[in-house]
């Protein structure tokens, strides 16, 4: 088949045409939400056979579930197996994390073994989060796991101190003890109690975060294209 210049031409423009056409059809879409009222109220936990097969790591099928929530990590601790529960209140219901994980020095109980709880789907690759929750103490960390693989390789976004930051958590050979790579760090003076609106977005390389509409976060890294998302709080908080 013979086209002319203008032919080709005239080909070309169709084709860009019928491109960003498509690209402007495509709309966001919500794939998961949840506002816990629908969740039994009380502890989300395991069964103590299973508490004693699986003292930290996570395993699939091995976990407690309420939903489509899972806890992630044990530890051989009563008040860590009832660290999660479903609350229900006059303002609405709650997810809320009641373990601190520091003893009465304020040292860490544990620094390999985090309150975790994930939900979605291993292979969601780009997404955007947005999340509510209040965390009751300055100390210690607080807030979202991303592209979560397991209890030692995923994203995570929230509070730490008087900072709001972006970590990379991955599996160490030794120490025990996962590595921790800071991707970006703003100073953040926030209330215990308040609550605060959280919002990451990943595509590709690219992580963007933000808190109450400011104190923009971005970051580049390969580490993890895919994995669930989730919570993790070593202090008591709530997630709305």
């Amino acid at each position: 088949m013979d086209f002319h210049f203008s032919e080709l031409k005239l080909l070309s423009f169709l084709l860009l045409g019928l491109m960003f056409s498509c690209i402007s059809s495509v709309r966001q879409s919500v794939i998961f939400e949840d506002r816990f009222g629908s969740l039994p109220q009380g502890p989300i936990n395991r069964s103590a056979s299973l508490n004693s097969l699986t003292p930290c790591y996570y395993v699939p099928g091995a976990i407690a579930k309420a939903g489509g929530w899972m806890v992630a990590t044990s530890m051989r601790n009563e008040s860590f197996q009832n660290a999660w529960n479903i609350e229900h209140a006059e303002g609405g219901a709650f997810l809320s994390q009641t373990f601190k994980n520091l003893n009465e020095r304020y040292e860490p109980i544990s620094q390999i073994i985090h309150p975790l709880i994930v939900a979605g789907d291993e292979l969601w690759e780009d997404y955007s989060v947005e999340f509510t929750f209040s965390p009751e103490f300055v100390m210690d960390k607080c807030g979202l796991v991303f592209r979560f693989r397991d209890e030692r390789n995923f994203y995570f976004y929230g509070m730490e101190g008087n900072t709001i930051m972006l970590k990379q958590i991955h599996q160490a050979t030794a120490p025990r003890r996962p590595l921790e790579k800071i991707l970006a760090v703003a100073p953040f003076n926030w209330e215990p109690g308040r609550k605060y609106r959280g919002n990451v977005s990943v595509r590709r390389d690219k992580i963007f975060a933000m808190v109450n509409d400011s104190v923009p976060l971005h970051a580049r890294d390969t580490a993890y294209s895919n994995g669930r998302i989730g919570f993790l709080s070593d202090l008591p908080a709530r997630f709305y």
